[in-house]
């Protein structure tokens, strides 16, 4: 190490940096460094993606079944328009024909002309053909429409089946 000190300053940092002792502290000096450096920009940008969060450009009230306020940007309003229709979840329908499709389809054409607010959906099941109503998540609430539907098909009933996702009314303010 007395021969080291003789040495101008840069050969003296050079052999410290490479020398058996010391290379893993550089290295750990060096990756931390790095490190901060890397993060300071990433922080930014996830700074600003959060940012860009937290304003929306289209912000709108939703209300749907209840008080459920709902305040989102256009491009999460586009990613559920696009899952809308290909989510199904388990609910319930009222069934109100089983028959043959001649009859599957007059008793379906009948049930929308009499403007109800439920959809009708066409329903095969071998040999036979169903028409079953509504989209409802509880039983409770597809029984409370089964009472109304029954006046005009005495023979309807509740189903277990797989339905649409709720639609979400929107209301501007």
């Amino acid at each position: 190490m007395a021969d080291v000190k003789k040495l101008p300053l840069l050969h003296q940092l050079l052999y410290i940096m490479f020398s058996v002792k010391r290379p893993l502290i550089f290295l750990c000096l060096f990756f931390l460094f790095s490190h901060i450096v890397f993060s300071q920009s990433q922080n930014d940008s996830l700074s600003h993606a959060l940012e860009k969060l937290k304003r929306p450009e289209n912000t709108e009230r939703v209300n749907s079944l209840g008080k459920i306020e709902v305040f989102s940007s256009e491009a999460i309003d586009s990613l559920e328009r696009y899952d809308r229709g290909k989510r199904e979840t388990k609910g319930f329908r009222i069934q109100i024909y089983l028959g043959d499709f001649a009859g599957a389809k007059s008793t379906r054409a009948k049930f929308i002309s009499s403007g109800g607010e439920l959809n009708a959906y066409p329903v095969q099941l071998a040999p036979n053909y169903a028409v079953r109503v509504g989209d409802f998540r509880t039983l409770l609430e597809a029984h409370k429409y089964l009472v109304g539907i029954k006046k005009n098909y005495p023979s309807a009933f509740v189903v277990e089946d797989k339905i649409q996702s709720p639609k979400l009314v929107r209301r501007k303010e």
